[in-house]
């Protein structure tokens, strides 16, 4: 039975978009309409809060990866890049302001 409401659980609702707080009002509802036992409201509830943990993770990871290949295609100066640039520039001025 567990297993069944698992299922209908992640079809309808996507998990990576819920709190512990919301899983544990809608599996305390499913156990006050005795849908659910107490010991299996007590394993869902846990069950899902970890598969949630991972959902997030693993969606945090793919924007990270996805964020990082795009700037990596995009030509941007790192902070270092510039900073270089910004001392170069120091010295040219400098040279320059010797000669005029």
């Amino acid at each position: 039975m567990l297993d069944f409401f698992e299922k209908t659980f992640f079809f309808g609702i996507g998990l990576a978009s819920l709190t512990k707080e919301k899983i544990e009002k809608m599996v305390g509802e499913m156990v006050e309409k005795g849908k659910l036992s107490q010991a299996e409201g007590k394993k869902l509830v846990k069950e899902l809060a970890a598969r949630g943990k991972q959902e997030k993770d693993a969606l945090s990871k793919i924007a990270q990866e996805e964020i990082k290949k795009r700037l990596d295609s995009t030509p941007l100066a790192t902070k270092d890049e510039v900073k270089k640039l910004e001392a170069e520039i120091k010295k040219l001025k400098a040279k320059l302001a010797k000669k005029t």
